[in-house]
């Protein structure tokens, strides 16, 4: 049986994604990140969030788990790119969405009433906290960033390839925590609202609150 660990956050929803494409069951734990357990940090020294238990195989960071489970059940529908150049635009879209990554958390967390300053926290590190002019400028680098992702989309149905890949699975994930925190997503809109109707990626959103236990 595999197990994903972590609560819920667009890296875990992008292995999510990749399992439930892939057909492969799986239960998902839950982490307290508030207040990280022993057990939990044994099996992820870091303390970070998504790791996988499959067998006595532990692994953690989203695109590590997505190319393992390419590599380890080769019969499912491979997600990190058929070809060499699949596999190109793949990182260089990930590289879009790192960047992504690294500005939309202080709009996100004290969208959802988790921060107010900055300070240690009880997440165990310092979060920063936009002042106004800050998160002005951080709302318009995220718009220049969803227009770039929408250049690389060209109109087409998936990023990379004719089928979906981890990279429609991760862009998807920032996207519906972006439109959490109220940030601007209009120009991948038409893109997001087709895919959130259709396969694992409604399946997702109906199920987001489906953790068993908690580690």
């Amino acid at each position: 049986m595999i197990t994903l660990y972590g609560v819920h956050s667009p890296y875990v929803y992008k292995v999510r994604l990749a399992l439930l494409k892939k057909g492969l069951e799986f239960k998902h734990v839950s982490v307290n990140l508030m207040e990280k357990s022993k057990d939990f940090l044994q099996l992820a020294p870091l303390g970070k969030i998504p790791a996988l238990k499959d067998g006595d195989t532990v692994m953690y960071g989203s695109s590590n788990i997505v190319q393992y489970l390419d590599e380890q059940y080769k019969e499912t529908e491979v997600l990190t790119g058929k070809t060499v150049a699949e596999k190109v635009k793949i990182g260089n879209l990930d590289e879009i969405v790192t960047k992504i990554s690294s500005i939309i958390p202080p709009i996100f967390l004290e969208s959802m009433g988790l921060i107010n300053k900055t300070d240690k926290t009880s997440f165990g590190y310092a979060l920063k906290v936009y002042s106004d002019d800050e998160e002005k400028m951080a709302r318009s680098d995220l718009t220049n960033l969803f227009e770039l992702l929408a250049a690389e989309l060209g109109g087409k149905k998936y990023f990379v390839g004719e089928s979906l890949s981890v990279a429609d699975f991760s862009i998807f994930s920032f996207l519906a925590f972006a439109k959490k925190a109220k940030i601007d997503t209009s120009v991948l809109d038409n893109w997001y609202n087709q895919h959130a109707q259709t396969d694992v990626f409604a399946e997702i959103l109906a199920k987001e609150d489906e953790i068993v236990g908690e580690v």
